[in-house]
């Protein structure tokens, strides 16, 4: 598939080939993933045949064919002309949005939570939320009662177990503050501006040319991004302590607030997230 994904890639670079109109910043015409293939490009017919090629050259080359009952493509803003045009030269069924991959509905407009996500996002946090207070749970019995699976309170407050050592206490990793200083990475990916497709995106439909240090997130922004904004507000004092090349989810913890004092856990944000790759966040926003 990468030698798929360079041949589509040599296809964006030809000056007759049209972007779609979302994706002609980043260049972007295609996704991977796995042995799933997603393409964009402008409903232009010339367009489309340069990328059937592409495709046709790479089943050529490496044997693979397209599975054309398990293909469709979407399509807007075009005549009954030039639609039936490109159906017969890509042999794709025409399919209606919004269409659901990897459990996540597709759309082109602003998705409803609760028509098309509730569920979804319900499942996820739930999930999210029951595997942090276990984690935290077994960890607090096992240190007070040598089980995990006691119901009994502890004798100091998990919160002051888990400061740092070097305020006198036990240091205890707190895995919801953990959390955030995960998601955090991804400020810091944002704020160096790494090579992630994500990172590409935000920048372009996000944040443009603003500070993203003083940034703040429009009201009809998405729950995750609105979620990290608040992450880089937070925390962005220990975020700017780690150097361009490489971020530590554990120096970043361990980091104190500017008043020497160590941070603590707010329950408005970060519980629901677990972290994932940077690029993993791009079909969530």
């Amino acid at each position: 598939m990468e030698y798929c994904s360079r041949i589509l890639y040599k296809v964006g670079t030809l000056p007759s080939f049209q972007f779609h109109s979302r994706c002609k910043h980043m260049k972007l015409n295609h996704l991977i993933f796995a042995d799933d293939l997603l393409l964009f490009s402008k409903g232009d017919y010339n367009s489309i045949c340069m990328l059937m090629s592409a495709l046709k050259m790479f089943a050529e080359t490496s044997g693979l064919q397209m599975s054309l009952g398990k293909s469709e493509m979407y399509l807007t803003g075009m005549t009954e002309d030039e639609i039936s045009r490109i159906q017969q030269v890509t042999g794709f069924r025409i399919g209606s949005l919004p269409f659901r991959y990897l459990g996540a509905p597709m759309s082109t407009k602003r998705l409803k939570v609760v028509n098309d996500c509730e569920a979804l996002i319900d499942k996820m946090c739930m999930r999210v939320k029951v595997v942090l207070h276990n984690i935290n749970s077994i960890c607090r019995n096992y240190l007070w009662h040598g089980s995990y699976d006691s119901n009994s309170p502890g004798y100091v407050a998990w919160d002051m177990v888990c400061t740092s050592k070097d305020h006198g206490v036990l240091g205890v990793r707190n895995i919801l503050l953990w959390n955030q200083a995960a998601v955090a990475k991804h400020v810091w990916a944002i704020s160096h501006k790494k090579d992630s497709l994500w990172v590409k995106w935000v920048h372009s439909v996000y944040i443009n040319e603003a500070n993203w240090e003083g940034y703040q997130p429009p009201t009809n922004a998405s729950w995750v991004w609105k979620c990290i904004c608040h992450i880089k507000d937070q925390l962005w004092p220990m975020i700017a302590i780690n150097d361009a090349t490489q971020f530590s989810i554990a120096k970043t913890y361990k980091a104190p607030l500017p008043n020497g004092l160590p941070w603590r856990y707010n329950k408005g944000y970060g519980i629901d997230f677990l972290f994932l790759s940077i690029d993993s966040f791009f079909g969530l926003l």
